[in-house]
């Protein structure tokens, strides 16, 4: 069974803008004129920590240059066009940054905990979700389970890397209610911090027999996470504070 590592950056270990800045310059072309174009700040400093934080991991673990180029496919899924046998997938919202390696496929999804939208939830889940979420009395709790099919349905759709192009109504990730489930001959694992929800989807089954999954500072014979501080992306970048 092929293993992935998890890599988490959480929103509080995120760099000022000046190191973001200093970052950029050792970005492949590509990468620094896609942040360059990004107007918020915020945004610009996800997208970069976000590359950053993957090659980091890229060198460090699978022997990659400083610094590849990502390339992406016909459907926009990213890939290494020097590493055909390394698949990855990353994630970034307000709340942290979120990237998956692997020798198998990958998807991965981070998303912030926002009120509960019933509207929204008719559109995007499933009947047999919708049940599930009826059941949840508590405001809070029915917004973060939302968060958990959502966060659940992006990592399936990234894996198979074809975007949001069908009815997410017809995809059941009611699993997800337990750390690590099977749907539609993948392996689910979910990960739950302070105002966030993650998932992580492989193209094999991720479940043991305990039901543990992808647990914060955990490590399976299927999954590992592990959290990243913004002072190593600098010692990786040669910069100091």
């Amino acid at each position: 069974m092929q293993r992935i590592k998890a890599y988490l950056l959480k929103s509080e270990e995120w760099l000022q803008e000046p190191y973001i800045d200093k970052i950029m310059e050792l970005l492949p072309r590509e990468r620094y004129e896609k942040a360059r174009n990004l107007k918020n700040p915020k945004a610009r400093a996800q997208s970069v920590l976000a590359y950053a934080l993957l090659a980091m991991k890229l060198q460090e673990d699978w022997g990659t240059g400083f610094m590849p180029d990502i390339l992406s496919g016909s459907r926009g899924k990213p890939y290494l066009e020097d590493y055909p046998d390394i698949f990855f997938n990353y994630s970034h919202c307000s709340r942290g940054i979120l990237c998956a390696v692997s020798a198998c496929e990958t998807g991965a999804d981070i998303e912030t905990v926002k009120p509960y939208k019933e509207k929204l939830a008719g559109r995007v889940c499933h009947p047999k979700e919708l049940e599930m979420l009826e059941q949840i009395a508590d405001p809070d709790g029915r917004a973060v389970f939302f968060t958990r099919i959502w966060t659940a349905k992006e990592s399936y759709l990234k894996y198979l890397g074809c975007g949001i192009d069908r009815e997410l109504r017809t995809i059941d990730m009611s699993g997800c209610r337990n750390r690590s489930f099977d749907a539609y001959g993948a392996g689910f694992a979910m990960l739950e911090g302070e105002g966030f929800m993650a998932s992580v989807c492989r193209s094999e089954p991720s479940v043991r027999e305990d039901g543990q999954g992808l647990q914060e500072g955990s490590t399976d014979s299927r999954i590992s996470v592990q959290e990243v501080s913004g002072r190593e992306i600098l010692s990786f970048c040669s910069l100091s504070f």
